[in-house]
């Protein structure tokens, strides 16, 4: 059975690298040959959902991939973490002075427009399939749109407008220009509502580690609140909070275990390589000595923490000589996969009370989103926010927990959410000095890609 799995899995991998032959180019490619593989790895719904964990494996396992990359890089651009290494890619990124040469954005772009091929396909090979009953069709497709919608949402706050590719047909997909970001949310918001429509509550791989119905909730939830949709965030949250499933761990040095109930879906690499620990990046090597991680945290960040609160104690290492501070959020640095406490979490429900705290907000519903605020506050054992602060006192108090609880967490908060509140040049200048400049606020697109597809322009400023 395990030769079984991990051919299907070998297989399902393969259908997503056809278009990658070149590493370097996803729109200049032969014609894939796929037919015999999708007879195989689509002959019925446990071969379907093994190529669907087998996509849910390279993007997390792969040392330049979406997962193990984007999350750092945003961090960086933000100010909230800086590098200590000399890799002259993450060093722009740290100055803001990405070049359209720059090889991480490359390896990033690729990457993520893979996974997004991946899932196409995924989706074309399920639907066309004989054998898959319908409930179980629209379930596996709802998974596969679900990690599209998560592609597509972080390209779209990294890049801006970027290419919408919704099919396998390499035909259309090499010539396709910048989407406007209107349409890409569009797709986003249509993805996500089929995912909560035909996934369920239950999950399909122990620990958490395959998005469910709620999943799809907690991303919609995000979305609409990027999107200033405040009533339907609020709902959207509202579903995963009302679940029953989740619940707040009481001490924030619990909160990144695997067994975590706080967590609403995590990544789990199922390979043994010790490299792909979410805190590789995060922790140093010798916790003893001199030796820094490759990323610190800004001491701005750390100064902004009530002395009182745990989060600082539990979720902030500090290094004497400087000092410098470093995430341990994630505290195991290299572990194999036998005896591994912690994954990715992806997804938690701490951002879902932030999500309905801000959307309750500007909803004017003032009490109710400062009781989500002081149940995250609470947590961290600091004095509750009172009745009666108004609203701009609120949404202030909102950012700044975002701020503090998110930081370092998967997924770009602190990069996103300067942009989406317009306060990027505010903020991130002063960090960054005289190299920030506002065209900053987008990363450039591939200079190879602009080279292959002639549809495709360059964001301002590169």
């Amino acid at each position: 059975m395990n030769n079984l799995k991990n051919f299907l899995m070998a297989i399902a991998l393969g259908l997503g690298l056809l278009l990658f032959i070149s590493c370097e180019n996803w729109l200049e490619v032969d014609p894939p040959n796929d037919r015999l593989d999708r007879s195989v790895i689509f002959a019925d719904s446990a071969s379907a959902s093994l190529t669907l964990a087998g996509i849910h494996n390279d993007m997390i396992s792969s040392s330049s991939g979406f997962v193990t990359v984007l999350s750092s890089l945003a961090g960086l651009s933000a100010g909230e973490l800086s590098y200590t290494l000399t890799n002259q890619d993450l060093m722009q990124f740290d100055q803001s002075n990405i070049l359209a040469d720059n090889a991480t954005i490359l390896r990033t772009w690729n990457n993520i427009y893979k996974h997004v091929y991946q899932c196409n396909s995924a989706m074309e090979g399920i639907e066309g399939a004989d054998n898959i009953a319908p409930t179980a069709k629209s379930r596996l497709i709802g998974e596969a749109r679900f990690m599209r919608a998560l592609l597509y949402f972080h390209t779209v706050n990294c890049w801006g407008s970027i290419p919408l590719v919704t099919s396998s047909d390499y035909r259309v997909n090499e010539v396709i220009g910048r989407t406007p970001i209107d349409e890409i949310y569009e797709q986003i918001v249509t993805d996500l509502e089929y995912a909560t429509q035909n996934m369920n509550d239950m999950y399909l791989a122990s620990e958490r580690a395959r998005p469910n119905r709620l999943s799809a909730f907690a991303l919609l939830a995000r979305v609409y609140l990027f999107r200033q949709q405040w009533e339907l965030a609020e709902q959207a949250a509202t579903v995963v909070i009302n679940s029953g499933l989740y619940s707040l761990e009481a001490s924030p040095s619990d909160v990144f275990l695997k067994e975590s109930n706080e967590v609403i879906w995590q990544m789990a690499p199922s390979t043994g390589n010790s490299a792909h620990t979410p805190a590789a990046g995060y922790l140093p090597i010798n916790a003893n000595d001199n030796s820094l991680p490759q990323f610190l945290i800004n001491e701005n960040l750390y100064q902004s923490f009530d002395p009182s609160d745990r989060r600082r104690a539990d979720w902030i290492g500090i290094k004497s000589i400087g000092p410098h501070y470093y995430s341990i959020k994630y505290r195991v640095r290299s572990a194999p996969m036998s005896s591994r406490s912690e994954y990715t979490v992806m997804l938690r429900l701490a951002e879902q009370f932030l999500i309905r705290a801000e959307a309750r907000a500007e909803l004017g519903q003032l009490t109710p989103a400062i009781d989500d605020l002081n149940v995250i506050r609470a947590r961290a054992s600091i004095v509750d926010l009172p009745i009666g602060a108004s609203t701009e006192q609120v949404l202030a108090n909102v950012e700044a927990e975002r701020y503090r609880e998110l930081f370092a967490d998967w997924g770009a908060h602190r990069w996103f959410d300067l942009k989406r509140k317009g306060r990027i040049d505010a903020v991130v200048g002063p960090l960054k000095g005289s190299n920030w400049k506002p065209t900053d606020a987008w990363w450039p697109i591939p200079l190879t890609q602009l080279l292959t597809n002639s549809n495709l322009v360059q964001n301002d400023g590169y």
